[in-house]
């Protein structure tokens, strides 16, 4: 489930019996990223305000066989679409916050997600209605993401911290201090790998270098993020996004008989949020 905001949508086929064509799953961004922060022109103070009107797409893309039909683009333009701007909005408009106690006032002025290896197939030179472009390439991700561990050896690893944890070592909001253990899996591996003397810096990190993209929901997005200007909104219907695409055509990449049943001249598509 992940800890903070979510927002979970299904892309279905609503013109073949609600097939599945692909997944969007938005969540709290990272604190801190570079490039991101770079393009926008963020402070610590100022990010620590706004970063509330960001999300981040860590999960993207279609499903066979429509991923043949390069739904994925499709899908990636219905995560900055009119209804995820909206579903946004009534579910965290004036959410107060856990920690800090305070009304944001949010509204989704961005998206942001990383490509998986590199350069992007979907996301490069991707045009919404309109012709603009749809996600900006704004830099490349240092490459500190941490290595994933099995649940077999990180449950031993977790038990090792337990048996050896040590006073002041917390590092959790104190609303969260009754129990003094480590806050999540990355400490408990840098933890971990610490105490059997193993330079965990260098092991933790696997060194994959992810191209930033940036999707505006805003014209402008930036002035909004620095400075809280009326925002004038860019993102448009599920209808006018896969009119665009329709138009754009979808041809194959895959032998036809296998997408007999899935012409991309009759996707009605429909975006649904799931629940929770």
């Amino acid at each position: 489930m992940g800890y903070g905001r979510r927002l979970r949508f299904l892309v279905l086929d609503r013109a073949h019996g609600d097939k599945l064509i692909g997944l969007i799953d938005l969540a709290d961004p990272v604190f801190a990223l570079a490039a991101r922060d770079r393009w926008i022109g963020w402070d610590v103070e100022t990010r620590t305000h706004a970063l509330t009107n960001v999300m981040d797409a860590f999960v993207l893309g279609a499903v066979p066989p429509y991923s043949t039909l390069r739904a994925g683009k499709l899908v990636a333009l219905l995560a900055t679409s009119r209804v995820v701007r909206d579903t946004f909005r009534i579910r965290y408009a004036h959410r107060t916050t856990l920690i800090s106690e305070r009304d944001p006032c949010a509204q989704l002025a961005l998206v942001t997600t990383t490509s998986a290896l590199g350069r992007s197939s979907i996301y490069n030179r991707l045009t919404g209605p309109g012709g603009v472009l749809a996600y900006r390439p704004v830099g490349y991700t240092v490459g500190t993401g941490d290595f994933h561990l099995s649940g077999a050896i990180y449950a031993d690893l977790a038990r090792f911290v337990a048996q050896h944890r040590g006073e002041g070592e917390v590092h959790a909001h104190e609303r969260w201090r009754e129990q003094p253990s480590p806050r999540n899996r990355r400490e408990v591996l840098h933890r971990a790998l610490s105490l059997l003397g193993l330079p965990a810096r260098q092991l933790r990190f696997h060194g994959v270098h992810r191209r930033v993209f940036v999707a505006p929901l805003m014209h402008n997005a930036v002035d909004h993020l620095l400075t809280g200007a009326d925002p004038h909104w860019t993102a448009v219907t599920v209808e006018e996004t896969t009119a665009h695409c329709k138009a754009r055509g979808a041809p194959p990449l895959a032998p036809r008989r296998r997408l007999a049943q899935v012409r991309p001249a009759d996707l009605a598509v429909v975006l649904a949020q799931l629940a929770g």
